[in-house]
């Protein structure tokens, strides 16, 4: 008799201060599972993940109120403190990563497209162990497209390993692959670059940036520029080894000139009297 295997998966979503449409995503993502589960996409086990990160509003009560009225297959992840989006995500796959067969990770905002759930779960049958999806551009601001665009292009040329462009938090990973990345130790991670180093089955494939119904975006200008850090800093030792140029060439400058100033002082003793004792100093430092 042959015995279905069905596949248990997780839907992890991290989020922060995120009461305002904490409801509408939990609703629309467990009427989505529910469609796959009478497909028989997907085991009747599979569950949604919440990962509060550190939320200061309703969040946490909002989803521990859907979790005993509305359903039974939300697991929740609170962590202590506002650490991330990054963090927050990795915090979920490292937690959930053993009770799935793959997992499936959208953002609390619900701008990713989740009717692509069923051709993820479609690739990972055909034995892909990551399915990534990349963003068109189609609904993106000009900003957005022209800095995430460069954002990729510095990255790309002085990383280990190439990153798919437009490539968000929007992925199918299996548990192998969950595992491989649960191994991580770095207090700073860039999920992106460190995905794209595993090798691990892919598939590419394009999705629509849909608009936020609620709320406003958490990610400031400030946030991205530090995820843009991270991924620059995690990526390459370039950085790393132009400090320590720049460093070695302003030394040997201060060097020289330390020379040229001893030289005025003690040969040509044309120096103003306290100009040595002061630039000395200053070169040093």
């Amino acid at each position: 008799m042959l015995i279905l295997i069905m596949i248990k998966l997780a839907v992890l979503i991290p989020g922060y201060n995120e009461e305002d449409s904490v409801n509408f995503t939990l609703n629309a993502i467990s009427k989505k599972l529910n469609e796959m589960i009478k497909k028989k996409m997907i085991s009747r086990n599979s569950f949604i993940a919440f990962i509060d990160d550190g939320s200061s509003d309703k969040t946490w009560e909002v989803i521990n109120k859907f979790k005993k009225n509305k359903y039974n297959n939300l697991k929740a992840l609170k962590l202590s403190k506002n650490y991330g989006h990054q963090i927050a995500l990795f915090a979920g796959i490292k937690e959930f990563h053993s009770q799935c067969d793959c997992s499936i990770s959208v953002d609390a905002d619900l701008q990713h497209d989740i009717g692509l759930f069923d051709k993820f779960i479609e690739f990972f049958k055909d034995d892909f162990e990551m399915v990534l999806a990349i963003s068109d551009q189609k609904t993106e601001s000009f900003f957005k497209i022209i800095t995430a665009n460069l954002f990729y292009k510095i990255l790309n040329f002085i990383s280990f390993s190439k990153i798919e462009p437009n490539h968000a938090d929007f992925r199918l990973l299996s548990k192998k692959s969950m595992e491989e990345i649960s191994k991580h130790e770095s207090k700073s991670i860039f999920l992106r670059g460190l995905i794209s180093s595993l090798n691990f089955k892919k598939k590419i494939i394009k999705y629509s940036v849909k608009e936020r119904k609620f709320g406003k975006s958490k990610y400031t200008i400030f946030k991205m520029i530090r995820l843009a850090l991270d991924g620059i800093t995690s990526q390459s030792t370039y950085p790393l080894r132009i400090s320590s140029i720049t460093g070695f060439i302003i030394l040997l400058f201060c060097f020289i000139s330390s020379i040229t100033v001893f030289y005025d002082y003690y040969v040509n003793q044309n120096t103003v009297p306290g100009w040595a004792s002061t630039i000395i100093p200053i070169y040093f430092l």
